[in-house]
């Protein structure tokens, strides 16, 4: 055989196999390439759910993928199964940019609400800035979500956030917040 031809394997697939002999049979079993392992995320939903109190339908991060003390990133799959597409709009769906900054402050949430001095209490909004919705996002996109924790004066927060989607630019917004105690009405709004 010469080194240019395809193994049967390779030609039976089309492609070249995504699963090589190195591997362990339960990473096999699953169907999970390496690069599928190496990429499993730091939190998924449950786990966001320990920290931040949001429920669907209106938890907005699927899962975190890397997070500091300071900054996360994050993702939210947009299935398309959503309550707000059946009347955003009809005939084509688009997720509203309310809902992508929303996304995008629950990410920093996450970030504000895992600090030990934070855990049990809630982040609510106190201010939006600099909001610019470049690109839609639509049913079947996968938004990453990057932000960025700036500054915090006692219980007031700030942040930098971004969504993308296939690397591009969606939403930026600049988010202000106040953590609370959960059982207190929030000192800015109450959302």
């Amino acid at each position: 055989m010469s080194e240019n031809k395809l193994t049967d394997q390779e030609s039976a697939a089309g492609e070249t196999p995504a699963v090589t002999a190195g591997e362990t049979p339960a990473i096999i079993a699953a169907g999970k390439t390496p690069a599928a392992v190496a990429a499993a995320p730091l939190l998924d939903r449950e786990a966001i759910m320990a920290i931040i109190p949001h429920r669907d339908p209106f938890l907005l991060v699927d899962e975190v993928l890397e997070m500091t003390d300071t900054s996360i990133v994050a993702q939210k799959f947009v299935s398309g199964d959503e309550y707000f597409f059946k009347g955003h709009f009809p005939g084509m769906p688009i997720m509203p940019g309310v809902l992508i900054v929303e996304s995008i402050a629950q990410a920093g949430a996450i970030v504000a609400l895992s600090k030990e001095e934070n855990r049990g209490r809630i982040a609510v909004f106190a201010g939006i800035d600099k909001v610019r919705i470049r690109k839609s996002v639509f049913p079947g996109d996968t938004m990453r979500l990057e932000v960025k924790l700036t500054n915090q004066r006692g219980p007031i927060g700030f942040g930098e956030g971004k969504a993308f989607v296939d690397g591009k630019l969606c939403v930026s917004a600049h988010i202000m917040f106040a953590i609370t105690d959960r059982d207190t009405s929030a000192p800015a709004g109450n959302s």
